[in-house]
């Protein structure tokens, strides 16, 4: 296999790139959000004056530094500070409560924790009191027996804690305490950091309750995000204001948004916590040129009854007649996921507003530029032809290095292919999906592992089993929906349980469907396993049953 590489014209690691678009780009806008605006000359200087912090702190090639933070200027700084040195950015999600930060923080054996002062209206202190016990009595460096490889976490904002390091990420932050270490230093940190280096773990939902950790090189992230911005819809041009509805911590907007934006110097504009008021005045007083979204976002933002007083004339795809297809099934979409790096097919931009024959309906587009596909029988391994539905297989530049605690065997192929779980087909060059061979759960774009959301509400007093599965939606994709059958003896509220579940694992996660079964009614395998196919259509019953009754009599 000769492997098609793009050749973006600089070194493809986040200090070239970010050293090009500080010189090209200096005083263009990088980030816009609804308090402040961040160019990409300030960018840099942020992420340096931080990144120099760390290199004093001990912090540099190689070492784990777990990121937890929402949209914003800060959560850019601090990424670009921790790998413009060679250090791996975990970047976890912003909506994990405590348990689910132990478990990222131990599985990914971080050695830092960077955190905002507060998240989304919580106290991070106190969620790290929560993850860690036993953290109450330390100072640092830490030494804990629960997570033996954290030896410190670094808080932007005032806190009193001895365990907490300051650590200002913002913009404007004060500069005379740059530290010992001087520019030439932290200058040769930078030019030792390669295309090959790890650069950034995303965690996803795995098929156990442990997270999957994925682990991205800088070269794959920096080549896929130029790549992307050129060759996948509209891309994106230097003058986009683009409003990112997709979260920095999951691929999707990190890749495509995030690196594509560097690559080309555009600006992105965001909200700490989505909502359709929230992104529509963002867009209207920040002039955004398009959104970028799950169908879902999108739709919630044209149902907002504020929609049509607003003035979006800088947004084509708002316009009355924008030339797109109404009905989504009749233009192209994309496939991608953690492990690919994002999209891995797409629209090519002459195709982007092309609505489509209806033999073509449901098409995810061409396999991008430089990535490579083959269609798979599941069971023998055996390479099917053009119409025939197999395992997605996928290889290219742009995939991961591997999945953290996984060996490479485990994860790909003797030919480097990566079997995705995903069922489709090629039909004349055009991919077309048919779900997951899996029972992952894909709701509203994100991930979500049954036994991880079972394991939770397993624990909750009264709870002895629990069985999770995704049913179909029409706005989510799926949603998820939980089967409980109690201990003996116990009553179980479904309101309690749900409010109680929602305290241990991220909302997109909380079943939006609960249905307490006696262990009788609760269909069964030969092999004594609940069948969950099955299952499935009891729960579709009776959520159809609930929604009946809920609707209004004439």
């Amino acid at each position: 296999m000769t492997e098609q590489v793009p050749d973006i014209g600089y070194a493809p690691t986040i200090p070239a790139a970010l050293q090009r678009a500080t010189r090209e780009f200096a005083d263009r806008v990088f980030i816009v959000t609804p308090t402040e605006e961040m160019t990409y000359a300030q960018a840099d200087s942020a992420s340096r004056r931080v990144a120099k912090q760390l290199l004093a702190e001990g912090i540099g090639k190689g070492t784990h530094v777990a990121l937890m933070d929402t949209f914003g200027t800060n959560w850019v700084v601090a990424l670009l500070a921790i790998t413009r040195i060679g250090a791996l950015a975990m970047a976890l999600p912003s909506t994990y409560r405590a348990a689910e930060l132990r478990r990222g923080l131990v599985h990914g054996d971080a050695h830092a924790l960077v955190l905002p002062r507060a998240i989304l209206g919580r106290d991070t202190v106190e969620l790290v009191e929560a993850a860690i016990p036993e953290i109450d009595a330390s100072s640092t460096p830490l030494f804990l027996d629960q997570v033996p490889f954290l030896r410190g976490i670094y808080v932007s904002g005032p806190a009193s804690r001895p365990w907490v390091r300051p650590l200002p990420l913002g913009v404007t932050a004060d500069r005379s305490g740059d530290g010992p270490v001087s520019d030439r230093l932290f200058e040769a940190a930078e030019a030792a950091v390669t295309p090959s280096d790890p650069m950034v773990c995303m965690f996803t939902s795995g098929a156990t309750r442990e997270p999957k950790a994925v682990i991205h090189t800088h070269g794959a992230q920096v080549r896929h995000g130029w790549n992307l911005a050129r060759n996948h819809r509209t891309g994106i041009s230097p003058t986009e204001r683009v409003f990112c509805a997709l979260p920095f911590f999951w691929i999707g907007g990190f890749t495509y948004q995030l690196l594509g934006a560097l690559s080309v110097g555009s600006a992105v504009l965001c909200v700490e916590r989505f909502t359709p008021s929230d992104a529509l005045d963002l867009m209207e007083r920040a002039r955004a040129t398009r959104m970028v979204g799950w169908d879902s976002q999108i739709s919630a933002v044209r149902e907002d009854p504020s929609f049509p007083t607003r003035d979006l004339s800088t947004m084509p795809m708002f316009a009355p007649r924008s030339g797109r297809a109404a009905d989504p099934e009749l233009r192209h979409t994309s496939l991608g996921m953690t492990e690919t790096g994002g999209p891995h097919t797409g629209c090519p931009p002459e195709e982007s507003f092309r609505i489509l024959p209806e033999e073509m309906r449901g098409s995810f587009g061409r396999s991008l530029p430089g990535i490579e596909h083959q269609i798979i029988d599941p069971e023998t391994g055996a390479v099917l032809g053009d119409g025939e539905t197999g395992e997605i297989c996928v290889r290219g530049y742009n995939m991961m290095a591997g999945i953290y605690k996984q060996e490479r065997a485990d994860t790909f192929d003797e030919g480097g292919w990566y079997r995705t779980g995903d069922l489709g087909t090629f039909r004349d060059g055009y991919l077309y999906y048919f779900g997951r061979r899996t029972d992952m759960i894909k709701s509203a774009g994100a991930n979500v592992s049954p036994r991880e959301v079972e394991a939770a509400l397993e624990a909750l007093l009264g709870v002895q089993t629990a069985v999770v599965v995704g049913l179909p939606d029409p706005q989510r994709g799926q949603i998820v929906a939980a089967a409980l059958v109690p201990s003996p003896g116990s009553a179980v509220s479904v309101g309690t349980i749900t409010q109680q579940v929602a305290g241990e694992v991220s909302s997109y996660k909380v079943p939006r469907l609960i249905v307490v079964l006696d262990a009788a009614e609760l269909p069964m395998l030969p092999t004594g396993k609940p069948n969950k196919v099955e299952l499935a259509r009891l729960l579709q019953e009776r959520r159809v049953d609930v929604l009946t009754q809920a609707q209004p009599t004439s």
